[in-house]
């Protein structure tokens, strides 16, 4: 049922007034402000009104917030943020309900479930206007970057830039299309590739792990860079990965021996044809200029705070092509949605509650600023985020379920474009390789799967000393359950009276010696380790790159005490605690072969997960015999 308001249609469910998130001043902190009683607009001849499923956040909801596009706006604040939602057309103005889209086949109607691209009301007689491109209209307003945004329970859009959603293609899906996806969907389409020529995407991040799976669907080769394993490896696990994957870190783009050595190894000595820069960080511009080939083309998506450099060696002497892409039109946004729905694209999100988007802001602020000082990557963009709450009205049933998502009791959805939870939602993710480490993962395996211990920890080096004394002396240390036995945590060389107390302090004397070791989870330098931590006996070539890849990560990804991180893992075929099972089978070096005699030997061990961990060094033996297994 609906009505008609100043020759609009409004369904008749519609509210008088709405809960939104503001940005009252620039620069505030927190950025945004929670109101409950904004009036829900009405729409005018060419708007639509929708009612928002899923909306999106990403990297320019901050240029929003710091004021960096005030001098655009036709409009003073508050402004609501958010560009990329998606939801149900609850209300169309007179031109909107009569008139069919470009590329449409009819007008919209009230129930279609559409997306919209940011642009509003273009003014029609520019030049860029009668030429078709009015996306680049300067007289336009841009939704939640100069007009009111998606984070409201309801918003308007310009007709014209709505598209309306493939039936397989759900909201939580769809949001993130309508920036990310529509910018890096743009950018490959203008690269005007043959099917089998290669790609290259330097950023395995929101544009980036998108762009992957649009660019192989479209039977291009693709190579993806970042200066991050977690979210190459995370790209690895696409539905369509990259042809090579490989961390560009280390290599700097103005180095011509580096550069070419790396060309001539990991990439068989070809460069791409063409390249597109999904990151914010300067110095990965030269690497992606460098492995472009010759008359190639260098595409830029991503928006550094500084001019990109680029020297003119690569203009006159290498003819490359340099060019950008701003977001997309209509016609591209309606293929790619096809293509996500035919092929089945992922984008990779999680949920936080839309009260902790202000967290978001600052984690992400906090992050950027530390990482300008730090190597090329993309801008830490891994997984999509699902914001939600529920709409504050006192006559709605509180609901759980996306089936009511497009009733009165409405779930007001958003994607953010950052990196993984809300104080965890912007967190990076430490991904264990654990063919390196199997039983480290297997002992943190056990301590989430089993032990309900949280995969959200909070960085904690100051009182690192004091958690790992607590761990490794009190319970549950299973390691320090057997102190006769010279197989618990300590050295081959110290005597048992000595070894728990070498694990409890540092494990420095462990690790020097080649011994075993206790590991913890959750970690000694997090706030969430110390007693109740679970512990197992570890090889020390373990312990040691586990210290080491962790103080990397802390390094890497500007994390300080306080701060939030994920941690995950890889490659656990085999590891049974990362497969489901809790059946405790006790320290985690399961098996011991026998012990023949007073003399040293070879010293080998079996796992339960049937990984041979075999030390360099040997141990003297007190008895003959099986030393036994552990319960």
């Amino acid at each position: 049922m609906s009505f008609s308001a100043s020759s609009s249609t409004i369904a008749s469910d519609v509210p008088k007034t709405m809960r939104a998130l503001l940005i009252e001043e620039f620069n505030a902190d927190p950025p945004y402000v929670l109101r409950n009683d904004l009036p829900v607009p009405s729409p005018g001849p060419n708007d639509v009104l929708i009612r928002i499923a899923t909306a999106g956040y990403c990297h320019t909801e901050m240029m929003v917030a710091r004021g960096e596009f005030a001098s655009k706006s036709r409009k003073p604040l508050p402004l609501i943020p958010s560009h990329e939602p998606t939801g149900i057309i609850v209300g169309l103005g007179s031109t909107a309900s009569s008139t069919t889209p470009a590329g449409a086949s009819s007008p919209l109607q009230l129930g279609d479930r559409v997306g919209t691209i940011t642009f509003y009301d273009p003014c029609g007689t520019c030049p860029e206007c009668k030429r078709g491109t009015p996306k680049y209209c300067t007289e336009q307003d841009m939704l939640g970057v100069t007009a009111n945004g998606g984070f409201a329970e309801y918003m308007l859009a310009d007709y014209r830039s709505c598209i309306p959603l493939p039936d397989a293609l759900d909201f939580d899906s769809a949001a993130p299309l309508f920036c990310a996806g529509a910018t890096i969907y743009t950018a490959i389409a203008q690269c005007r590739l043959e099917k089998g020529s290669t790609l290259a995407i330097v950023g395995a991040g929101a544009l980036g792990h998108l762009g992957v799976q649009f660019a192989k669907c479209l039977g291009l080769k693709v190579w993806l860079f970042d200066a991050r394993d977690a979210p190459l490896d995370m790209c690895k696990s696409l539905p369509y990965p990259p042809d090579l994957s490989i961390n560009s870190g280390d290599i700097n783009g103005h180095d011509q021996q580096a550069v070419d050595t790396f060309v001539r190894e990991k990439l068989a000595g070809e460069r791409a044809d063409a390249t597109i820069m999904c990151t914010d960080v300067i110095p990965a511009y030269e690497f992606g200029l460098a492995i472009t080939k010759n008359h190639g083309l260098f595409m830029v998506v991503g928006q550094p705070n500084d001019p990109i450099p680029i020297h003119y060696n690569h203009f006159i002497f290498r003819d490359i092509t340099v060019k950008g892409s701003l977001l997309g039109d209509p016609k591209t946004t309606r293929e790619m949605c096809e293509l996500v729905a035919k092929h089945k694209i992922e984008p990779r999100r999680k949920r936080v509650a839309l009260t902790d988007v202000p967290v978001l802001f600052q984690v992400e602020h906090r992050r950027r600023r530390q990482k300008r000082i730090k190597r090329p990557s993309l801008q830490n963009l891994s997984e999509y985020i699902e914001v939600h709450h529920l709409a504050n009205h006192p006559h709605r049933t509180p609901c759980r379920s996306t089936a009511n998502m497009f009733g009165r009791t409405s779930l007001l959805t958003a994607l953010a474009l950052l990196s993984l939870t809300a104080s965890s939602a912007l967190a990076a993710t430490l991904t264990w390789d654990c063919t390196r480490v199997p039983n480290i993962c297997s002992n943190d395996c056990y301590a989430i799967q089993c032990a309900s211990k949280p995969t959200t920890l909070h960085r904690d080096s100051a009182n690192a000393s004091t958690n790992r004394a607590e761990t490794a002396c009190k319970s549950p240390n299973r390691c320090s359950g057997n102190p006769s036995d010279s197989n618990s945590c300590g050295t081959f060389f110290l005597p048992p009276s000595l070894l728990i107390l070498s694990c409890c302090v540092t494990n420095v004397t462990c690790l020097l010696s080649g011994g075993v070791c206790v590991d913890e989870y959750p970690y000694a330098s997090s706030q969430e380790g110390g007693a109740g931590s679970v512990t197992r006996c570890v090889p020390s070539t373990e312990n040691s790159r586990q210290g080491g890849t962790l103080s990397s990560f802390y390094t890497n990804n500007g994390i300080e005490d306080g701060d939030a991180y994920n941690v995950a893992f890889a490659s656990t075929s085999g590891l049974q605690y990362c497969s489901g099972s809790c059946t405790n089978t006790g320290n985690q070096l399961i098996k011991r072969y026998p012990v023949l005699g007073p003399q040293y030997v070879p010293r080998s061990f079996v796992t339960d997960e049937g990984h041979e961990l075999t030390s360099k060094y040997s141990q003297r033996s007190k008895k003959v015999g099986s030393v036994g297994e552990d319960d």
